[in-house]
């Protein structure tokens, strides 16, 4: 998603890490902000209120993995599922958006 829109927006395509290590890992595009989280290790709820997930900014993206913490109803949104296929180097993927994402639903 994120080489995605750097190609967009015609900048050159940058490494995006998986921040399991680190929980955040931040991307500027233009005037876009993308706030990519790894909540792998997050083991209380509470610790969320930390990390600045629930901050609304029209600029700015957040890309969550293993949210399964965040109880907070979220009203703009777009769940992306990943399922491995018969063959393990495929994969299918569900979206599911709400609020000003909800027209944006597909499956690949």
């Amino acid at each position: 998603m994120i080489n995605n829109l750097q190609n967009q927006k015609g900048l050159k395509e940058t490494e995006v890490l998986s921040p399991t290590f680190n929980l955040l890992y931040e991307y500027e595009i233009k005037d876009l902000k993308i706030m990519h989280y790894d909540l792998y290790r997050i083991k209380k709820a509470n610790e969320l209120d930390h990390l600045g997930i629930f901050s609304e900014n029209e600029k700015t993206i957040k890309v969550i993995e293993w949210p399964d913490l965040i109880k907070t109803p979220l009203s703009n949104k777009l769940e992306i599922y990943l399922e491995y296929e018969k063959n393990d180097s495929e994969r299918k993927m569900r979206i599911n958006g709400q609020g000003k994402w909800k027209d944006f639903e597909n499956e690949v």
